[in-house]
């Protein structure tokens, strides 16, 4: 019965929220391989979110947990400290220029 227990645990990587970070990871890195030497930031970037996701993989089948982990920004950023609430606000506020919505503000 010990081997049902494994097969299940080797099955987490395969369940939709685990598969889908590591597919949009895996097409992110393989857009940024197109990019050509501008691409190489974001390759090491996202090399190393894949390094960290992977072992929080690891540390979850260790642990024995059925849940498989979310990246999050305290994942990524933790030995950030207070800096790690800062990459949201860079998220926003470039969400904004390329939405236009900082065009649409300053008109007002």
């Amino acid at each position: 019965m010990a081997w049902l227990r494994y097969r299940s645990l080797l099955l987490i990587p395969l369940r939709p929220d685990a598969l889908l970070t590591l597919l949009l990871l895996s097409v992110t890195l393989a857009c940024s391989l197109l990019a050509g030497p501008f691409g190489i930031p974001l390759i090491i970037i996202l090399l190393s979110w894949l390094f960290k996701y992977s072992f929080a993989m690891l540390d979850t089948l260790v642990a024995g947990e059925t849940a498989p982990p979310v990246l999050s920004v305290d994942m990524i950023f933790a030995s950030w400290g207070e800096w790690r609430s800062l990459l949201p606000f860079i998220i926003v506020v470039g969400a904004s220029f390329a939405s236009g919505a900082v065009a649409f503000w300053a008109r007002a």
